[in-house]
C-alpha cells in the first residue's frame, strides 16, 4: 500500500506566498493560464508565479524567429519539457528587436502579432477532440454512460466494481483491427439532454475528479499509486470545475457560452480559496486530459494496461505467439529461397 505523500512542494509554496490563495489572485492565475495557453496550464502556471506581470513567453529561440533577441539582463522563467529537465523562456519586456525597423512597433502590436501565431483564435474541431477523446478513455478504464437526469446534476464519476458489467474497448493495432475488452475501472455518467459542448465540459468536470485525486487509484498497492484525497466537497468542485475551464479555454472555447456557474460565483462571493485546494494537482490534471485530446495514446500509456495485469499478460502472449507464428513463416520463406516482409506482431 502506497503511503500517504506529503504535500506536494509547489502546494507549500502557494499557500506560503498568501496573495496566491486569495480568490482574485486565483482569478488572475486562470486568466494568465489562457493567455499562456501554447505553454499547457502547468507550464503557465510555475510561469506566473515567477512573474505575474508577464505580457508573453517564448523560448530563445522562438523569440529569435520573432526578430527579437534576449536583453543582457534578462529574467530566464523555468519550465519543465518533455524529455529534459528544464527549458527557459523569456517575457517580452526581456527582447529587443534585432534589426532596427523605420518605424518600431509598440509591444502591443507585437502582442497582437504572436498571440496569432502561438495562440489562435479558430476553434478546434471539436468531433476530433471527442475522437481522441474517447480513444483515451478505453485506454485509461473509463466507460462513458448516458443517463436521465433531474437539472441539478449534469454528470457524475464513480469506480466501477465487479458486480457491474461495464467494459472498455482497447485498440492494440489499428492496422490489424485489434481490439481487447478489459473491465472498466470507472464510470462517467453524462446527462442524455445535454448538447455536444455541455457533454464535453461536463466530462472535463468529472475527469478533473479523477485525475485531481478524488477517486481511488486503480491499484492502490501499485508503488506509484496515488492516494485518494480526503478533501471537503467544496474543494472538490473548485478543483473540478477549475480543470475543465482550463481544459476549455485551452482549446479556444468560453464556459461564458454554458451555465458553469459554480467557479465564478464562488470567486465572487469568497475572498479565499478553499484551503485545501492542490493547484499543483489542478494545473497538471488539466494539463493530461488536454494532452488526451490532442492525441491518441498508445495502449501501453494507459491505466489498464499498466494496472491490469491480466491483461496486459494477455496481450503479450498473444504477441509473442503471433510473432513465433511469422517467424516460423519467414523460416519457411527463406529456406525455399523466398523473403517475406518484416512485419511487426
Amino acid at each position: 500500500m502506497a503511503q500517504d505523500p506529503k504535500l506536494h512542494k509547489l502546494d507549500d509554496l502557494f499557500h506560503d506566498a498568501k496573495q496566491y490563495t486569495k480568490s482574485l489572485e486565483y482569478q488572475k492565475m486562470i486568466l494568465f493560464c489562457k493567455k499562456m495557453r501554447h505553454l499547457g496550464p502547468y507550464n503557465a502556471m510555475l510561469a506566473n508565479f515567477q512573474m505575474p506581470g508577464a505580457r508573453f513567453l517564448l523560448t530563445a529561440d522562438k523569440w529569435m524567429e520573432q526578430g527579437r533577441a534576449i536583453k543582457y539582463s534578462a529574467r530566464p522563467i523555468v519550465i519543465l519539457m518533455p524529455f529534459s529537465p528544464v527549458d527557459f523562456v523569456f517575457d517580452l519586456s526581456d527582447t529587443m528587436a534585432i534589426d532596427q525597423p523605420l518605424f518600431q512597433e509598440t509591444e502591443d502590436d507585437i502582442l497582437e502579432r504572436i498571440r496569432n501565431q502561438f495562440n489562435p483564435k479558430h476553434l478546434y474541431n471539436i468531433s476530433k477532440l471527442f475522437e481522441n477523446l474517447y480513444h483515451n478513455l478505453q485506454l485509461e478504464g473509463i466507460f462513458i454512460e448516458t443517463v436521465k437526469r433531474g437539472t441539478e446534476h449534469a454528470g457524475d464519476i464513480r469506480p466501477v466494481d465487479s458486480k457491474h458489467k461495464y467494459n472498455v474497448n482497447i485498440q492494440i493495432n489499428k492496422k490489424e483491427g485489434w481490439f481487447e475488452t478489459a473491465h472498466a475501472y470507472y464510470c462517467v455518467m453524462v446527462k442524455e439532454d445535454l448538447n455536444e459542448m455541455g457533454r464535453l465540459l461536463t466530462t472535463l468536470h468529472e475527469l478533473g475528479h479523477l485525475y485531481c485525486h478524488h477517486l481511488s487509484h486503480p491499484d492502490p498497492s501499485a508503488e506509484d499509486a496515488w492516494n485518494e484525497r480526503q478533501i471537503s466537497k467544496v474543494a472538490k468542485e473548485f478543483e473540478a470545475e477549475s480543470v475543465a475551464e482550463l481544459v476549455f479555454d485551452h482549446f479556444g472555447y468560453s464556459t461564458d457560452s454554458i451555465t458553469r456557474e459554480y467557479l465564478a460565483g464562488y470567486l465572487e462571493s469568497n475572498e479565499i480559496i478553499p484551503t485545501d485546494v492542490s493547484p499543483e494537482l489542478v494545473f497538471s490534471a488539466a494539463g493530461k486530459i488536454i494532452q488526451m485530446l490532442e492525441h491518441k495514446m498508445n495502449y501501453r500509456e494507459g491505466l489498464v494496461f499498466k494496472y491490469n495485469k491480466q491483461f496486459s499478460s494477455r496481450i503479450e502472449k498473444i504477441k509473442a505467439k503471433a510473432g513465433k507464428a511469422k517467424e516460423k513463416k519467414s523460416q519457411a520463406a527463406a529456406a525455399q529461397g523466398q523473403t517475406l516482409p518484416f512485419q511487426e506482431p
